[in-house]
């Protein structure tokens, strides 16, 4: 009895240990199997380097993709490659595209064909601070259109921003028959020559494709100039044109003497603009002539400005006219400038006038009796301009008072409708003498009125006393 409680105890503990055995095995199996895709050396780190390792694996550089590359040079697939490749020498600096800080610092373009709008470019750079290089092949673009489509389709247009007025030689080719200055290299540098392919697009002529053109039979019609386009020897069946006014052209070689008019007033001028011909403007004269029309002219008083029609005749060729056009010059002196320079003399006439109107006048207060005439007794007053000559007195077709200059040196002052009001006269008697002395201004002419810039004049006039 005693021996089978024993041996049955003994079974219950080795069943016991083959239970943990086989406990221990299966835990062996399950770390191998874990095991199997690690190095040794990772299953034998320090945890902290294996959360280092994991921080640079969740880290790792992003793939820059073609279309990271395109968006970084802004790519437009509507334009030719070389607008492309123009991009790529341009753009060098940091841009976020796609949620990558990308930097390409070289770009260098292995293979390019125009006819397929295509180039292979080898780009080197960084992608969020690392470096990275490839390869790639960008296709699409506008593709060149064969020698006679190039031709027979192109057209020319001024390039944007170009001053080609001022930088065009236009004048050897016009009036000097030079039609040398007209080559591809002097009128590319200012001309952008394109071509549209089969498909419509538009196709920029490159600087090697300009060493294959060739400008014939150039002529200037009609505000155009026109030229037939060779190119690899195929010619263009139709002129090529391009919008050009040569009176504009002309105008600038005309300059306004600004020095001259800041001396001058306005309104003399344009009543007779030929007497200041050579003064109010220049040119060269050893190659043009200028005449000012008397009748095409505007002006307007209140902005102190003036518009001459000129006409330009070329020197040696046969008065050939060149060109026809307005010029507009402003900067003339202010009318109410000439408080400074306008002096008022009393004259022979305005001594009997005044003598006629004082008979029986007791001294004081006479302005009633001035008042009602002084349109008619300011024409007795002498004006002169200080340092110059004298103005004269006329009148205007409605009969109204003008005082313009009597000689040349004072002709740029012409004062159409001027007006005066007096403000006082008084009738006293100095050292046993009669005086009238008188205060008037000058308060509007040229369709002008002068209020807080009327000008002034004070004069006293001897009385005889056997009036």
């Amino acid at each position: 009895m005693f021996m089978c409680d024993r041996t049955c105890d003994l079974f219950k503990v080795g069943n016991f240990n083959i239970k943990r055995c086989l406990l221990f095995l299966v835990c062996i199996m399950l770390l191998v199997a874990c095991g199997e895709n690690d190095p040794i050396e990772s299953r034998n780190r320090h945890p902290r380097q294996q959360e280092e390792s994991h921080s640079e694996q969740s880290g790792s550089v992003p793939a820059v993709a073609k279309e990271d590359v395109a968006a970084y040079f802004r790519f437009d697939m509507s334009r030719d490659i070389n607008v492309a490749l123009g991009l790529v020498e341009a753009q060098k600096e940091t841009l976020q595209i796609n949620g990558k800080m990308i930097k390409i610092t070289e770009a260098v373009v292995k293979r390019k064909d125009y006819q397929k709008g295509s180039f292979v470019l080898y780009v080197t750079g960084t992608v969020n601070g690392s470096p990275f290089k490839n390869e790639f092949t960008f296709t699409g673009f506008v593709s060149k259109p064969d020698d006679y489509q190039m031709v027979n389709g192109a057209q020319a247009e001024w390039k944007a921003n170009a001053d080609y007025y001022a930088k065009l030689d236009f004048d050897s080719f016009y009036r000097l028959h030079k039609v040398n200055m007209f080559t591809i290299e002097n009128l590319g540098r200012l001309v952008d020559f394109y071509s549209i392919n089969v498909g419509g697009e538009k196709y920029l002529f490159t600087l090697e494709d300009l060493e294959k053109t060739v400008l014939e039979d150039i002529k200037y019609e009609q505000n155009q100039l026109s030229f037939y386009l060779r190119y690899n020897n195929s010619r263009s069946k139709k002129r090529i044109s391009l919008l050009f006014d040569k009176n504009k052209y002309y105008e600038g070689k005309v300059t306004v003497n600004t020095d001259f008019i800041k001396q001058k007033y306005m309104r003399g001028i344009y009543e007779n603009p030929s007497l200041f011909n050579g003064h109010i403007f220049s040119y060269d004269e050893s190659a043009y002539a200028v005449e000012i029309s008397t009748t095409l002219k505007e002006k307007s008083d209140t902005g102190n400005m003036l518009t001459l029609h000129l006409s330009m005749y070329a020197k040696g060729n046969g008065g050939l006219l060149l060109a026809e056009f307005d010029k507009i010059f402003t900067g003339f002196k202010p009318l109410s400038e000439l408080k400074n320079e306008l002096i008022a003399y009393s004259t022979p006439d305005l001594h009997e006038f005044v003598k006629n109107k004082l008979k029986n006048s007791n001294y004081g207060d006479v302005k009633n009796k001035f008042s009602n005439s002084i349109d008619r007794w300011i024409q007795y007053v002498e004006f002169v301009i200080k340092d110059h000559d004298s103005l004269q007195w006329e009148k205007n077709k409605w009969s109204k008072n003008v005082l313009n200059g009597l000689f040349s040196s004072v002709k740029d002052i012409y004062l159409d409708n001027v007006r005066f009001e007096l403000n006082s006269a008084q009738l006293k008697e100095i050292g046993g003498k009669r005086f009238l002395y008188i205060v008037f201004q000058m308060i509007g002419a040229n369709d002008l009125v002068l209020t807080s810039d009327a000008i002034l004049f004070n004069m006293s006039i001897h009385i005889p006393s056997s009036l």
